[in-house]
């Protein structure tokens, strides 16, 4: 036959089948051939980015005779071929999906009272497109859900000008976004990018004028097949196959010998391959499992299989498997009629054994039918993955499988069928319905439990793991679901992409001016070496993929492995010169390093530099005052950028050091009254005046003295040295801490005038260095000359306080904006000849002062409510807290979201100090305080990501990065973060993060496994800065002298930017050493916890704090029962005391166990109320006293120390006696008993009877002398 017999042409398949993807470009052809699951040409589901491939439908033109023979294929060749296709997404537009009966309500009934939008504006319709020819593609671009633009897919043809449809890009989302997802299948608001609709052709044959026009076909977009080479036991090919059957539309009629290979294999592989994907299809399959393994199987495992069988023709007859769920929800539903009828011909022996043939290789139009609807849910639809009950029920058909131009209503009323209306009954958005539907629903499109790719054992995991605990999660992270292929003899999950192969770099030191590169290097370091300055963080690489082998590695072995970074100016692409980076460490989520965990793998660079030529134009000379030097990371692929500045400008500045968060150029200092510093003669007296004269002596004494050998260098930067005081007093006498900073300058002949020091104090360690002039860096401008800070306010708390060298204004009179400091507002003048000068500026820190200064919530700058106010001390939030000095000149302005990283302007000493002891009190601990990135960044985050069709890679902005330092890695960590729940956090760092170091403690409190570095996300739910607890539990082999330290950073990832960081010291040592200091430190923080409202975010913070620091003084050897609050800290001030027997008197020679002499032992129990237990002595230690009751001979003198030790205000004393009798019992005398309480000073002196008189120690009996003194 040729192209002459053609009467009329067709399109197969009949209904063709696209699958969502969220890969820009990549795609693959769904099945052609029945039974034929080939994976993508590359072998893989996923493209190199791990996002998943779309299902492209590939329909072919088949010409017919007048009788129906197929004639041949047509194609390009044969003659002009146009295509037409009209996809459209009607969901929201539909009614209500309310199971197997149909609701006459309609989704998003607000829309018919809106008076902007009409129910049209719920259809995303763009209409119907056309090509005519080869390699033509029209996109479906133009569809909008209620003004907002929704991409459905695109058509295109190919080299024969056969036509590809591919869908959607998997976006589901809501108008307004973030509506809540409440309901598996309709949630109001909501639209994906699922689709449905016709396909058509027009054909001009070879020789021939008139078109034919073809017999259409339908296409429908529906969610991934996340198990292609799986199939459920009746496929939508089956269950519309029966429906021609039971209808009498056209269809290929039952075969009167089934084939074993095509017709019953078939259905016993799907039944056992299930047991891969859900846990009802791991029980009694043996004897299946035997014939799949020895087709065709014997007569009697046929006869014992086809009977456990439901009968479709009578349900009450038959056995009860496959046990698979109906649409209304029982676990009636059996095989098609059709499928059952082959069954019983195999059983029967009444089957062609052709098991094997060949398999079929050619393609035809019946087998592009099945081949496209096999793979899909042939129930229960509810509603369903690619069609609902709606094509079984309502659709009509002109042949099997090719739907009719028309279906039925619900009253059996014809209507045209419309684009988008197979798809209408179905969830909006797909993943809802995906999400809920576990189990025994569709386990092969929707695995249940998997096998992962890299198991050594045969366990099951959910397949959704901690990547699904929600729809919305489902929303976000269906594109990093695995699909399950078979590997070997077994199926396992492949492709699971919690995080994909990426590079990208976070800047933690962007900022380098040239006046610091030449401090180092004209101080003879060469390199000069900022280290850390980047981390490169690599992702979704195995160890082996990176050849890392091993942990601990050192830079020489790290060359060979690390990205390569290039360094590239942004204005003309140069490479600076005379600068470069060296990668110094790598940072291991988990140092075991397993081999198929694809944690992240973060690699530390030094930036380095031999000279300044990079601060100039490539002529050496020309000098370039800002510029944006390009970080371009490399690694297998991937590459990653971020960028740094460097700095040559004649402003003031000060110096980071090596650690920018301990800034060289910012000191702090405590002063005791009455003593001078270490570095000064100038002494202080006890009052808020003498440490305003302190400090504004000071800072006159240093502007006025040489640089060569200047006190300010003698400040000591040591960790303990500097720590500052946050009790007023120290053992009575008043402690006032102090800062001072040096701005340097180079200039040749202007000066730089009316430069200021703005000090600012964060109430606890902080993460957020972030410069924000309308919050945590407020300040008032009188006038151009005089700029004052003031309190820094987020959520109307106060996050950061000014410190001055001025006395504070009246908090009840005046304004804080009428503060004056005078003092920190210099004129710096130039050196000349490139030389640095400088400029000093302090202030009194009065941190841990009683004078109540600021309301805890303020509404306004002042004047505040008397009764409103609280002092500093109660206002400050951790032992430690964070120091921010700012330069405030005019002409140079810090921008907007600087770090004291980033500008050197801002400077920060931020160290928390927190000692322990080992093996007594190993844990230690300390609060913290988070600020999250504005809003706006975690907008542009999502939509950037959103445009490239993507979805975020992350559904945070910001994270904290513990980089644990030399902190021993079987430590436990815990955070408590009230704000936060311990199960978003989990559950967001299992949608993000392979590696699983994070685990729940209780509803607020996390666990963090202790590696090189750990990674915390920090949930977008949370906008308002977020207060917590962090705690060490040491190991107990830990020993004193040693000293851990450990680095807590906040990641933006939007920015990969550092905004501020942390380190906690924890040098070890001995118990008694550390016990005033704790005791101080319980009782002072106590005064702070009884000020902190109960509604208050710290309120619960303090409670845990207090109560673990409680314990710390316990094990130390205190008692923290009796430590009272006092911003002293002197609510527990112990006594050491002394407690001495002197001797005791046997009386009244009457005593009836006294026989003249006789032989005593005595004990005493002493207890205070800074010891746990009483301390208990024997004396003599040995042997006993020889006692008579005649006068004269019934005294002995002792001198026995009971008890040496401490007491705040409670002294128990009990003694007994016991006579040691040689034939008769032993027997005891009346126990002495008496308790002290009250200052111990009044305890102090010699205790027994006096002049005969009877007394406390004077038992009648015997008699006891003792004395308490100062130890």
């Amino acid at each position: 036959m040729s192209l002459d017999d053609i009467t009329k042409i067709k399109i197969y398949p009949a209904i063709g089948i696209t699958r969502l993807g969220n890969s820009p470009s990549e795609y693959f052809i769904e099945p052609e051939i029945p039974e034929e699951r080939l994976p993508p040409a590359d072998g893989f589901y996923k493209d190199n980015q791990c996002r998943i491939k779309r299902q492209a439908s590939r329909f072919r033109l088949f010409g017919y005779d007048q009788n129906d023979n197929l004639v041949q294929e047509i194609t390009k060749d044969d003659g002009a071929i146009t295509w037409r296709a009209h996809l459209a997404n009607k969901k929201a537009a539909g009614k209500i999906f309310a199971g197997s009966t149909e609701n006459p309500s309609f989704r998003n009934s607000w829309v018919d009272a809106d008076p902007q939008f009409t129910r049209n504006d719920l259809k995303i319709d763009p209409g119907e497109r056309s090509v005519t020819g080869p390699n033509q593609m029209a996109q479906f671009d133009t569809g909008t859900f209620l003004g907002e633009n929704v991409y459905l897919g695109k058509m295109q043809t190919d080299d024969l000008g056969r036509l590809l449809v591919l869908g959607g890009h998997g976006k589901s989302s809501s108008v307004p976004p973030d509506e809540s997802v409440f309901h598996y299948a309709n949630n109001d608001r909501w639209y994906d990018d699922v689709s449905d609709g016709p396909v058509n052709a027009t054909v001009i044959l070879n020789g021939r004028t008139e078109p034919i026009e073809s017999e259409r076909s339908w296409i429908i977009c529906a969610p991934p097949n996340f198990a292609p080479a799986i199939d459920t036991y009746s496929s939508l090919y089956d269950i519309l196959l029966q429906l021609a059957e039971d209808k009498g539309i056209p269809h290929i009629p039952r075969p009167t010998t089934p084939s074993y290979k095509n017709d019953i294999f078939p259905i016993l592989e799907r039944t056992v391959n299930l047991k891969w994907v859900v846990s009802t299809g791991r029980t009694s399959h043996g004897i299946l499992e035997n014939v799949i393994s020895n087709p065709p199987g014997s007569m009697a495992d046929r006869q014992i299989i086809f009977g456990v069988l439901k009968n479709p023709n009578d349900l009450t007859a038959g056995g009860r498997m496959p046990v698979v769920r109906t649409d209304g929800f029982d676990d009636s539903q059996a095989v098609t009629k059709i499928q059952y009828y082959i069954m019983q011909k195999w059983a029967a022996d009444e089957f062609d054994n052709d098991w094997n043939n060949p398999p079929t290789t050619n393609i035809t139009p019946e087998g592009l039918d099945r081949a496209a609807l096999e793979p899909c849910v042939g129930g229960p639809f509810f509603p369903g993955i690619e069609s609902s009950w709606f094509i079984r029920e309502r659709c009509k058909f002109t042949e099997a499988f090719r739907l009719d131009n028309n279906y039925l209503d619900e009253n059996d009323q014809e209507q045209i069928l419309e684009p988008g209306d197979i798809t209408k009954w179905m969830a909006v958005p797909w993943q809802a319905d995906f999400r809920d539907c576990v189990g025994t629903w569709w386990p092969a499109q929707r695995p249940d439990s998997v096998i992962k790719e890299g198991s050594l054992t045969d366990q099951f995991e959910s397949w959704t793991g901690t990547l699904v605990n929600s729809h919305r999660d489902m929303v976000d992270n269906w594109h990093k679901l695995g699909f399950v292929v078979k590997k070997g003899d077994r199926f396992v999950e492949t492709e699971r992409s919690v995080t994909c192969k990426k590079c990208y770099v976070i800047t933690d030191r962007s900022h380098f001016s040239k006046d610091e590169v030449d401090s180092v290097l004209t101080g003879g370091v060469n390199p000069a070496h900022f280290t850390p300055s980047l981390y490169v963080v690599v992702e979704g690489f195995l160890p082996n993929d990176l050849n890392i082998n091993a942990p601990n590695l050192d830079p020489a072995q790290l060359v060979g492995i690390a990205p390569q970074i290039t360094l590239r100016r942004t204005s003309d692409n140069t490479v600076p010169a005379e600068m470069s980076t060296t990668v110094q460490e790598l940072l291991l989520e988990d140092p075991t390093l397993p081999a198929n965990l694809r944690q992240r793998f973060t690699f530390v660079y030094s930036v380095d530099f031999t000279g300044t030529r990079a601060f100039f134009e490539n002529d050496g000379v020309t000098p370039i005052e800002i510029q944006n030097i390009r970080v371009i990371a490399e690694i297998q692929n991937e590459s990653g950028e971020g960028n740094v500045s460097l700095i040559h400008q004649p402003n003031p500045y000060m110096l980071d050091g090596s650690t920018h968060w301990l800034s060289t150029d910012v000191r702090v200092f405590q002063v005791k009254e009455g003593e001078s510093p270490s570095f000064s003669n100038l002494i202080i007296g006890n009052t808020a005046n003498a440490a305003i004269n302190f400090i504004q002596d000071l800072t006159n004494d240093f502007n006025s003295t040489p640089s060569a050998n200047h006190p300010f260098d003698m400040i000591s930067t040591d960790a303990n040295t500097s720590k500052l005081e946050l009790s007023r007093s120290v053992d009575g006498r008043r402690v006032f801490n102090f800062a001072v900073a040096k701005v340097r300058y180079r200039g040749e002949a202007l000066s730089a005038e009316n430069v200021r020091v703005f000090f600012r104090l964060f109430t606890t360690a902080a993460t957020n260095f972030n410069y924000n002039s309308y919050s945590t860096y407020r300040r008032f401008e009188r006038d151009p000359n005089n700029t004052i800070p003031l309190l820094g306010l987020a959520d109307n708390r106060i996050g950061t306080i000014p410190f001055f060298a001025e006395s504070r204004v009246d908090p009840t009179t005046q304004s804080t904006e009428d503060q004056t400091d005078i003092t920190n507002v210099r004129t710096i003048s130039p050196a000349g000849g490139g030389g640095e000068s400088s400029e000093y500026f302090g202030c009194w820190l009065d941190f841990n002062q009683t004078e109540a200064q600021f309301p805890a919530f303020p509404s306004n700058d002042g004047p505040f409510i008397s009764g409103e106010i609280k002092s500093i001390q109660e206002l400050i939030r951790g032992m430690h807290q964070c120091l921010a000095a700012e330069v405030f000149f005019e002409s140079d302005p810090i921008p907007q979201g600087a770090t004291p990283s980033s500008n050197d302007n801002l400077s920060q000493r931020n160290l928390v100090i927190v000692e322990s002891t080992n093996p007594t009190a190993n844990k230690v601990q300390h609060t913290f305080e988070i600020r999250p990135s504005e809003k706006k960044s975690m907008y542009r985050l999502t939509h950037r990501l959103q445009e490239k069709n993507n979805p975020p890679i992350a559904n945070f902005v910001d994270e904290l990065m513990f980089n644990w330092g030399n902190l021993p890695r079987s430590s436990t960590v815990t955070l408590y973060m009230p704000d936060l729940d311990a199960n978003e956090i989990i559950s967001t760092a299992g949608k993000n993060y392979e590696s699983e170091r994070l685990f729940k403690v209780d509803d607020h409190t996390i666990k963090c496994l202790v590696g090189d570095v750990t990674y915390v996300p920090i949930p977008n739910s949370q906008r308002k800065n977020i207060a917590g607890l962090i705690t060490i539990e040491l190991p107990h082999e830990i020993k004193c002298g040693q000293v851990f330290d450990t680095v807590i950073m906040q990641i933006n990832r939007m920015t990969g930017s550092v905004l501020g960081s942390f380190q906690i010291t924890i040098p070890i040592m001995t118990a008694k050493t550390l016990l005033k200091d704790e005791i101080r430190k319980l009782s002072v923080l106590r005064h702070i916890e009884k000020s902190i409202p109960s509604d208050d975010h710290w309120h619960s913070i303090f409670q845990r704090y207090t109560e673990q620091v409680a314990e710390r003084v316990k094990l130390f050897g205190g008692n923290p029962i009796v430590i009272k609050p006092s911003p002293d800290g002197d609510g527990g001030q112990y006594h050491k005391i002394r407690l001495i027997i002197e001797q005791i008197q046997i009386l009244d020679d009457h005593d009836p166990f006294l026989k003249g002499k006789g032989e005593f032992r005595f004990k005493s129990k002493i207890k205070t109320d800074t010891i746990n237990e009483p301390v208990e002595v024997q004396f003599p230690k040995k042997g006993t006293y020889s006692i008579s009751d005649r006068p004269g001979k019934n005294i002995v003198k002792m001198n026995e120390v009971l008890y040496e030790g401490t007491a705040y205000e409670y002294l128990g004393i009990q003694i007994t006696g016991i006579e040691m009798d040689t034939f008769d019992p032993d027997d005891n005398l009346c126990f002495y008993k008496r308790v002290f309480t009250g200052n111990p000073d009044s305890w102090y002196g010699t205790k027994g009877p006096k002049n005969e008189q009877i007394e406390l120690e004077d038992l009648g009996d015997w008699k006891i002398w003792y004395r308490i003194e100062k130890a």
